[in-house]
Parts: structure tokens; C-alpha cells; sequence
């Protein structure tokens, strides 16, 4: 029997489209509270003056675009694990070592995109520097990309 990987549990929305669950509604709420979190906090540790001005235009920019870099991400990872069936390479992309490396540049797409995305679109009006706007950016990426992706399969 073949095993699949569900390499986001805050992100399967492919799976959803295959079979529809309400679990949806939970998993759209989990990002938006996360994004919301880490907006927050990071408008906190910049001493934004409008933070809440700042966190209503954006937040739901901000989490379309984390959706999309998951996405991204995944349908990466999914080619890779397609090349690597198709050419036939005899190492287990779900265990120990192999996972992690094998996970990583779907995660570091993912992270790059939540930067360079939200910093062009998210923020762009809002009266925040471009400082701002760069570390805002740094702070969506590094602390909603989609680390999940890298845990083994199994043990």
C-alpha cells in the first residue's frame, strides 16, 4: 500500500477540493489567527503608531498571500516527489535525514514568496516606511512559512 504525505496540516486546501469537510472553516481560522498573531506582534516590536489601521488593510491580503506560498510550495514538493518516482531513486523521501532535505526547498519557496509578496502587495496602503514594510515582510516569512512540511512521515 502506498502512503501520501500531507506536507501543511494548517494548509491541505487541495484536500479539500477532493473531499469537502466543514474542517475547512477551522483550518482558515487557524491561518487567519496565526497571520493575525504574527502582525501583531511584529507591528508591537516596530512601535507602528496605526497598527490597527495597518492590521485591518492587510490581514486579508496578508492571508491569501500565505495561502498561496503554501501552495506554491506544495505543488513544489509534489513535482519533486513525481520527478523522483519517475526517475526511479531508490532513497525514502519520508524518513530521518531525506525528509528534511527533501521538504526544505518547498519550505524556503514558501518563505520567500510570504516575503517578497507581502512586501509588494500587503502593505501597499498603509503609511509605513519601506523599513517597516521590509521587517514586516521578514517577520511574516520567517514565522508563518510552512515548517510542517519538513516533520518525517514516519520514524
Amino acid at each position: 500500500m502506498r502512503e501520501e504525505r500531507l506536507y501543511n496540516v494548517l494548509f491541505p486546501l487541495w484536500f479539500f477540493f477532493v473531499i469537502p469537510s466543514p474542517i475547512l472553516l477551522l483550518i482558515l481560522a487557524g491561518n487567519w489567527l496565526v497571520d493575525s498573531l504574527v502582525l501583531h506582534f511584529g507591528c508591537r516590536k516596530l512601535q507602528i503608531a496605526e497598527a490597527k489601521e495597518v492590521r485591518r488593510r492587510s490581514i486579508l491580503k496578508v492571508c491569501l498571500i500565505g495561502f498561496l506560498s503554501d501552495f506554491a510550495g506544495a505543488a513544489f514538493l509534489l513535482g519533486m516527489t513525481i520527478l523522483v518516482g519517475w526517475l526511479q531513486i531508490d532513497y525514502d523521501v519520508g524518513r530521518g535525514i531525506y525528509c528534511v532535505l527533501f521538504s526544505l526547498p518547498g519550505v524556503l519557496l514558501a518563505g520567500i514568496l510570504i516575503y517578497s509578496l507581502n512586501r509588494r502587495f500587503s502593505f501597499r496602503d498603509t503609511s509605513l516606511e519601506p523599513e517597516q514594510i521590509r521587517r514586516l515582510g521578514l517577520w511574516l516569512a520567517l514565522y508563518t512559512a510552512p515548517y510542517l512540511m519538513v516533520l518525517p512521515q514516519y520514524w
